[in-house]
C-alpha cells in the first residue's frame, strides 16, 4: 500500500477511460487517482464508478495533495511550478497527464545531500532519548520525522 506522505506525483486518470489506467499505473506516479467526478461528464459517471470498482477488483493492493499545473505540454512551466511546490514545503504534486510525472519525481525526489543527511541524523538519534544538536541545528520529533520521511522516499 502507498503511503501518500511519502508520494511525490498524483496521476488523475478519467475514471471513464479505463483503457487509460494500465496506462498510468506504468507511467511511473507515486499514486493514481482514478477520477469519478469533476474528469467525467455527468452521463457518465454512472459507467465511470463501474470501471473503476471494476480495475480494483483485478488489481490487487492498491490504495486510494498539493498543487498542480494545469499545462501538460509546457515543461518548463511545470518545472517552475514543482520546484516553487518543493521550496515551499511541499512533499508532492499532482499530475493531470503522464507526461508531467517524470519531472515531478525528479523535483521532488530527495538530493544525495539530503540523503547523507537523513541518515547521518537518523543514527545520531539513536544515541539520544530527546531533543539534541546536529550540525548546529536542534533536532526534535518533527525534524526527525522529515529525516526518516526523506530515508522511506529513497528505497
Amino acid at each position: 500500500m502507498t503511503r501518500l506522505d511519502s508520494v511525490c506525483s498524483l496521476l488523475f486518470v478519467p475514471g471513464n477511460r479505463p483503457q487509460r489506467f494500465a496506462k498510468a499505473v506504468a507511467s511511473g506516479a507515486g499514486a493514481i487517482i482514478l477520477d469519478i467526478e469533476d474528469s467525467v461528464g455527468a452521463a457518465d459517471k454512472a459507467v465511470a464508478r463501474d470501471h473503476v470498482a471494476e480495475f480494483f477488483d483485478t488489481v490487487p493492493d492498491t490504495s486510494c495533495s498539493q498543487d498542480f499545473c494545469p499545462a501538460v505540454n509546457d515543461q518548463e512551466q511545470l518545472r517552475r511550478t514543482a520546484q516553487y511546490s518543493a521550496a515551499a514545503g511541499m512533499g508532492g504534486m499532482m499530475c493531470i497527464h503522464p507526461n508531467q510525472v517524470g519531472l515531478v519525481e525528479s523535483i521532488f525526489a530527495p538530493s544525495a545531500d539530503q540523503i547523507e543527511w537523513a541518515g547521518a541524523l537518523v543514527k545520531t538519534a539513536a544515541e539520544h532519548n530527546n531533543s539534541f544538536q546536529f550540525r548546529g541545528q536542534m533536532v526534535d520529533e518533527p525534524v526527525l520525522n522529515r529525516a526518516r520521511k526523506i530515508l522511506t522516499n529513497t528505497k
